[in-house]
């Protein structure tokens, strides 16, 4: 009895996310993929290679030729927000997908490779993870941090919030009169016992009135630095530099009130 060979297609996966991509990234990945369009193309084979660059407005451009990737392919009216690359031998079953889509989504940040030879597959992989490597890091602080920078948004906006109540209660309260208590007043010595408690209680407060904006204001941070990014097209486009321009208000809101708090706590605390 005979039996013949049933060839087994292999698949790997490399999910794309920190990166800030530029038309020279696009260009060095891109030949990845050309390349196995040439070797194709030499051998005769039946084979398919497809670049594209999807524009805010729905636009697209289709290209088999790497030159789609130019600064003037990109200078478009319309803001670049997709790219994808496919190459495929029919012949050999061989198929290699980018797709890149920029900002944070979880999903659409792919790169793809199949064929029934392993060998080719991991060789190829490598290749197109190296390429894929050389881009620069969307080296953002916040990014990495994203459980601390919440916290730290939340318990900014709470003291500020807290802060500005108290500016509007301060006058309010003055034809209150308040009776202190004696300094051999055992309730008083209570308090100061239990000033670690009360400071924990305070900074709790301050956590709790504040987290409900901070997960906004936290979001609005990770858009500025997306994951991916697309750093081509026509400047005035390119939104989140404007953004990063702005961030002083945000570090205002987060790092003054905090500093405030604290200063004033270990000031009362020494005089």
């Amino acid at each position: 009895m005979s039996t013949s060979a049933t060839a087994v297609n292999q698949t790997r996966k490399l999910t794309i996310s920190g990166k800030v991509f530029t038309i020279k990234d696009l260009r060095r990945v891109a030949e990845v993929f050309d390349k196995q369009a040439s070797l194709a193309k030499r051998s005769d084979h039946h084979a398919s290679t497809e670049y594209a660059i999807t524009f805010s407005d729905d636009t697209t451009y289709q290209s088999d030729s790497i030159d789609l990737f130019s600064e003037a392919s990109v200078a478009f009216p319309a803001r670049p927000v997709k790219i994808a690359m496919s190459f495929r031998n029919f012949k050999l079953g061989r198929h290699i997908s980018l797709t890149l889509d920029h900002g944070n989504a979880s999903y659409g940040n792919l790169a793809t490779i199949s064929g029934s030879e392993p060998e080719w597959v991991l060789q190829n992989f490598q290749i197109l993870k190296e390429a894929l490597d050389a881009v620069r890091p969307q080296a953002a602080w916040l990014r990495n941090h994203q459980t601390l920078l919440l916290n730290l948004i939340a318990l900014g906006i709470g003291n500020a919030l807290v802060w500005a109540i108290g500016l509007v209660m301060d006058p309010l309260m003055k034809g209150i009169p308040v009776q202190k208590l004696p300094p051999e007043s055992p309730w008083r010595q209570a308090l100061l016992q239990s000033l670690p408690l009360l400071y924990c209680i305070l900074w709790l407060m301050y956590w709790l009135t504040g987290i409900c904006w901070a997960f906004g204001v936290r979001d609005w941070l990770l858009r500025v630095w997306p994951s991916v990014e697309f750093d081509f097209g026509l400047e005035h486009l390119k939104a989140e530099r404007a953004k990063r321009t702005r961030l002083v208000a945000v570090a205002t809101l987060v790092a003054i009130p905090i500093g405030r708090t604290i200063l004033y706590d270990i000031m009362k605390s020494k005089f």
